[in-house]
Formats: C-alpha cells, sequence, structure tokens
C-alpha cells in the first residue's frame, strides 16, 4: 500500500461588496484579497442548519475539523495536512465568522459544496466572501 506523503492544501479567499448586478455601462465592484481571514477544513460533507442558508452556528457543525488557517495579506492561505485525508474523500472549506461558519456555495444534495484533494495542476480552492455583495 503507498502511503501518500503530507501535503500543504492552498488556497485564496477574496471579498465581494458592493452592487454585483450587471449593468450597461458601469462595472460592478470588483473583488478584493480577503486579509487576515480564518479558514477551516473539515472532514466530509457538511450540510446547512436551513436549506440554501450559507451561515452555520459552530454549535451545528458535526464534522471532523482537519486543519485551519489565517489568509495573507494577499487572501492566500495554507493549511498543513498531517496525514492526508485519503485520495476522493470529501473534504470542505468553511470560512470562519462570528458565531460559526460561512460558505455560500452549494451541492444539488443540498450540502456546502465539497472537493477531494486536487490532482496536480488543478486550481486551488477558491472562497468568496460575500456577505457585503448585492445581487
Amino acid at each position: 500500500m503507498a502511503v501518500q506523503a503530507s501535503i500543504p492544501l492552498c488556497g485564496s479567499i477574496q471579498r465581494l461588496r458592493g452592487n454585483q448586478q450587471p449593468s450597461i455601462g458601469r462595472s460592478s465592484a470588483a473583488a478584493a484579497p480577503a486579509a487576515a481571514q480564518d479558514v477551516v477544513l473539515v472532514s466530509g460533507r457538511v450540510f446547512p442548519v436551513q436549506l440554501g442558508d450559507p451561515f452555520l452556528p459552530a454549535a451545528a457543525l458535526r464534522a471532523s475539523i482537519l486543519g485551519r488557517a489565517r489568509s495573507d495579506a494577499n487572501g492566500r492561505f495554507c493549511i498543513p495536512l498531517d496525514p492526508a485525508p485519503a485520495a476522493g474523500q470529501p473534504l470542505t472549506l468553511l470560512l470562519v465568522v462570528s458565531g460559526g461558519y460561512y460558505l455560500n456555495r452549494f451541492e444539488g444534495s443540498g450540502s456546502f459544496a465539497s472537493f477531494s484533494l486536487p490532482a496536480a495542476g488543478s486550481d486551488p480552492p477558491l472562497l468568496i466572501d460575500d456577505r457585503g455583495a448585492t445581487f
């Protein structure tokens, strides 16, 4: 059996603010890096308390936290994985916010968007904090 080496999971976080509705002749507010934003990596799929609610109270998180990181000035983060999760295991990244967690991306099953460890050459995870945006 091959042993998977410990690797960091790196990604970035961007904040959206302002009116994000497209309009002719005006550009929407741009995304900016989210500096000093905490993020957690949890094992498995995570379901919101209410279907479609992007906020999850801290007490409602039932999944194991595999790692935590804080983004740098450019919104980038790296979470050390030791040991690395098994290939194909679903993982979920959540933003840490006051009182709980936030992620405004969902899968068809109603869970927050999950992923497996990326293959070499794939895009790193991108989290969007859109709490200050209107759509």
